[in-house]
């Protein structure tokens, strides 16, 4: 009986893995749209609250779709624990991007830890600031903590519709360990990518970008 639970075990997280790899590995086609007005600074992509059921490519194609179109886009992945998360994320932007800006964008769940890192310190290499939210989705950031030097700007993106069957099942258990473990995602995060999305990321890359072009 043992062994049938061991391996069942093993089964189970094999699965997990293929999918989450299948997942990462998808690619779409998609038209590009011309004459779109770029940042002057890159757009710095972090991963979020993972879960053994959603874990490899956190934002799917958001950036590759923005970096299609010309922006420099990068990713920084971060630990699965908050508190490991915190660390990493405040030692990136603090050390290992010295002399460059970036715009950020978040999910909600890294939301509570950057508000923290900001309340204590200001970070140079911020520009700006995204939290990627669905709408009513909230957290709960304290009140206690201070403004931060830098406005965190909230957009939100509604859930898509197009995620069913399995990878439906697997999306609601992933929003159940991340709510469990005191932070919360969306669909908003591009699974599965459609070109609205797309779109709507790219709209908000224009604002960042017609904002660069003002400040110079």
């Amino acid at each position: 009986m043992e062994l049938f639970f061991l391996a069942l075990g093993f089964s189970s997280l094999a699965l997990l893995y293929f999918q989450n790899k299948k997942r990462a590995q998808s690619e779409n086609s998609f038209e590009l749209i011309p004459n779109q007005l770029l940042t002057r600074r890159p757009i710095l992509f972090v991963t979020g609250a993972r879960s053994p059921f959603y874990f490899l490519k956190f934002w799917n194609q958001i950036p590759s779709y923005l970096a299609e179109h010309g922006f420099e886009v990068y990713n920084l992945e971060l630990p699965w624990k908050p508190e490991a998360r915190k660390k990493a994320l405040e030692k990136a932007l603090s050390e290992s991007f010295d002399h460059q800006t970036f715009h950020l964008f978040i999910d909600a769940s890294n939301e509570q830890i950057l508000r923290e890192i900001l309340s204590v310190r200001s970070l140079a290499t911020l520009e700006s600031v995204t939290v990627v939210k669905t709408p009513g989705l909230e957290i709960g950031i304290p009140k206690a903590l201070k403004a931060p030097p830098i406005a965190v700007e909230e957009v939100e993106i509604g859930p898509s519709s197009e995620t069913s069957g399995f990878s439906n099942l697997i999306w609601r258990a992933h929003r159940l360990w991340t709510t469990r473990a005191q932070s919360q995602t969306s669909h908003a995060l591009g699974w599965p990518f459609t070109l609205e999305l797309g779109k709507t990321y790219l709209d908000r890359a224009k604002v960042l970008a017609e904002r660069d072009l003002i400040k110079g």
